[in-house]
């Protein structure tokens, strides 16, 4: 229930405040106690109710939908179905595999961002995150996160060539903004700017499978 970057920071709340309380008053105590609460709130990790549905893109982080658009690819350099996710609160949390597959490679870097309305126009390029995960079918899925940040860190779980599960554990952030979904550009969308999102439960999107393609002849 708790992630375990956040062990740390929690037990030291935790201690620190019974030092207080004992060595001072329970009330000098108190603003600590309040700390070591909303430590426990932003390191939750609950584990999500992955939905069994084939070929299905699995949001990962929770948010709300920004907007569900088609364009190129930054990362793969091809066209694409993008679906980008404005993150909850302090943008601390775990983020989970959209897919089932491989991790092909990881990118840390600065990218331009040229829409203030969903990041501040500051003059600066904001930092980013990007994870390139590949199907059992051969689909490539990219996800970035981005942030201004100065503090934005991001912890990969999984190595490029390893493997991981829909719905797992892939990496944790801190002080994220906004994650975009890059996805084939033939997906099947099953949000709408404005939607709720969850980690590693809500279906962004269904991937083309055999079953449609339409049969020759």
């Amino acid at each position: 229930m708790i992630a375990r970057e956040g062990l740390v920071p929690i037990g030291v709340a935790v201690v620190s405040a019974i030092a207080v309380a004992y060595f001072a008053s329970a009330a000098w105590s108190l603003p600590l106690w309040v700390v070591a609460v909303l430590l426990l709130f932003v390191f939750r990790d609950f584990a999500p109710d992955i939905p069994n549905l084939p070929m299905a893109v699995l949001s990962p982080g929770d948010g709300r939908v920004v907007d569900v658009t088609t364009g190129r690819d930054p990362w793969l350099d091809r066209e694409s179905c993008r679906v980008r996710i404005h993150l909850d609160g302090l943008g601390i949390g775990v983020l989970r595999s959209p897919v089932e597959g491989k991790v092909m490679d990881y990118w840390t870097s600065s990218q331009p961002f040229n829409e203030p309305d969903v990041l501040p126009a500051t003059g600066f390029s904001p930092n980013c995150y990007s994870t390139w995960l590949k199907t059992d079918e051969g689909d490539d899925i990219v996800f970035a996160v981005s942030s201004l940040r100065p503090i934005s860190r991001f912890k990969l779980y999984a190595a490029p060539g390893e493997r991981i599960g829909i719905g797992k554990r892939t990496g944790f952030l801190y002080f994220g903004h906004v994650i975009d979904v890059y996805m084939p550009i033939t997906t099947r969308t099953e949000v709408t700017a404005g939607a709720a999102v969850v980690s590693g439960a809500t279906v962004l999107g269904r991937l083309r499978g055999p079953q449609d393609i339409p049969a020759a002849g």
